[in-house]
């Protein structure tokens, strides 16, 4: 059966109906649902990108380079506008070799008018691995190669970020090649050039780097438990007496380095909800969503309380997961309140509901009836000044303007 939102109903997926909850807050703890298997699948190691609004009012979401067919290494990228119903190739011109377990970032400025630039990171090609950065301010459609060989030199599993409010500061850490690393690197003019940071200590093994505006967030696993380690990284510009220096704080209840044994581990896959103020991780053996919060200072010396909510899982998932989230944008007008996951095998790609978007609808639809009943407020006002307000709304196909059609195409 096929919603609205042109998602299947998959057997075990729902297992009860979600409540109103707190308006606006949190819609992606709806249930997962199933979206048509996409045309760039399968492959593996890929790599996931979000960000901006389409013309379609959907958060646009890439999927760039990975191995198809066994050990092919690829260089295409694919794009979605409707959140995961079908996907389009995205034609780039020359751009950065075939490769796989590639870094990628990205950020944009203030809508309306945003400028966004993606960055792509070294990675693992045919001849080894790479050390390349290359940018786009075109979604993709064209690119520059900004380094050819950086100097944190080549490596697979790197972590990058983007500095929020500055798009050309790109920040990148962490990653393997012979053996990992700990270190970490910024440049200020978009990946032209980089110089190392001073950090306060040492990166945590398997690093994941996601902008936490003012700051940047450093996710690693834990050893002991299927959770993640948090910790807050706060970069500061370099200047002519010394270099650029960042502050590694814990964010949750020290833990027990695990051990990198093996090399080839991957980074976790984090996910944000800046109006929530929480992060999500995806538990391979529960095949669930674990929730964390982001209890800035984790000077209390106690662990925050993490939720693995069962309701949101993907029965046929097995194993990591890529995650999406838009709710990760500083700008409140890009957030809808959803989640998507990503097979690690690009076979499959979840995507949550509107359970609770609906519900929460229904339940201001109702109010403002009541309110129009007893207080003679009108109900159009209502409908459409204050809902807006509350729950974040997506423009219909008819609304949008020849303009933002052109610059889609």
């Amino acid at each position: 059966m096929v919603d609205e939102d042109g998602y299947s109903d998959e057997e075990g997926c729902v297992l009860e109906t979600s409540s109103v909850g707190r308006i606006g807050l949190e819609l992606w703890r709806s249930p997962l649902k199933s979206a048509p298997v996409p045309d760039w699948a399968p492959r593996r190691d890929y790599a996931v990108l979000s960000g901006g609004k389409s013309s379609t009012g959907w958060r646009n979401i890439w999927v760039l380079g990975g191995n198809v067919g066994g050990s092919h290494h690829s260089n295409d990228i694919w794009r979605t506008v409707n959140g995961g119903k079908s996907w389009e190739l995205v034609p780039s011109g020359i751009h950065w070799s075939p490769r796989a377990r590639l870094g990628v970032a990205g950020a944009s400025t203030a809508p309306p008018r945003p400028i966004g630039v993606m960055y792509v990171v070294a990675g693992q090609g045919a001849s080894g691995f790479l050390s390349d950065v290359w940018a786009s301010d075109t979604v993709g459609r064209t690119w520059h190669r900004m380094n050819a060989r950086a100097p944190f030199g080549p490596r697979a599993n790197v972590a990058c970020a983007v500095v929020w409010g500055r798009p050309l500061s790109l920040v990148v850490g962490g990653g393997v090649s012979v053996e990992p690393h700990r270190d970490l690197w910024l440049s200020r003019d978009g990946g032209e050039t980089f110089s190392a940071v001073e950090i306060s200590a040492e990166l945590p093994l398997g690093t994941t780097l996601v902008p936490w505006p003012p700051d940047v967030l450093c996710a690693s696993r834990c050893h002991t438990a299927r959770r993640l380690a948090l910790w807050r990284l706060s970069l500061t510009s370099p200047t002519a007496a010394g270099p650029a220096k960042a502050k590694l704080e814990t964010v949750d209840e020290p833990f027990e380095e695990h051990n990198f044994s093996e090399i080839l581990q991957r980074p976790p896959f984090v996910a944000l909800d800046l109006e929530a103020q929480v992060a999500m991780s995806w538990d391979p053996k529960a095949s669930c969503l674990i929730v964390q919060p982001l209890c800035r200072g984790g000077s209390s010396g106690r662990r925050a309380r993490v939720e693995r909510l069962f309701d949101v899982a993907a029965p046929r998932l097995s194993g990591e997961v890529h995650l999406v989230s838009d709710m990760d944008s500083p700008f409140a007008s890009l957030r809808h309140g959803n989640v998507w996951v990503l097979g690690a095998d690009g076979k499959s790609v979840w995507a949550s509901d509107r359970t609770r978007y609906r519900a929460q609808d229904r339940f201001l639809k109702l109010l403002g009836h009541r309110l129009q009943e007893i207080h003679g407020m009108p109900r159009e006002l209502w409908l459409g000044r204050v809902r807006p307000m509350l729950l974040p709304w997506r423009r219909r196909q008819s609304e949008v303007s020849e303009e933002a059609q052109e610059s889609l195409n």
